[in-house]
């Protein structure tokens, strides 16, 4: 198995609903670990930003990925656990304060409801 995180450096980690592993790194993307196996997704696959800054779950099972300057994305992992469709992005242009994204979930289960951390 190769190991895509050997020299990335981890900004965030979550479990999944389904007990995949899900993987922000500075430079290298959005990583998954399901069935022993390491999957990427990036900006080649739709994010804005391989630097992911952090990762959350919401009740229906949207992934929100924030990222060092390139806004919020929305994406819906599908069966293998990679993204089902099109990847949503948010940024200023939508309204966004900032383009650097830190969440934090308020509560676990709520569908929207995020704690900005402001520099």
């Amino acid at each position: 198995m190769t190991d895509p995180l050997a020299s990335a450096s981890v900004l965030a980690l979550m479990e999944d609903r389904e007990g995949n592993i899900w993987v922000g790194t500075e430079t290298g993307g959005l990583h998954i670990l399901r069935d022993q196996r390491f999957r990427t997704v990036g900006a080649r696959e739709g994010l804005s930003s391989d630097a992911t800054t952090t990762v959350v779950e919401d009740k229906t099972g949207t992934l929100w990925v924030g990222t060092n300057g390139a806004g919020l994305n929305a994406l819906k992992p599908g069966a293998a656990g990679i993204n089902a469709g099109p990847v949503k992005t948010y940024s200023v242009r939508n309204g966004l304060l900032s383009d650097v994204i830190s969440l934090w979930p308020l509560r676990p289960t709520a569908t929207c409801g995020w704690v900005r951390r402001m520099d």
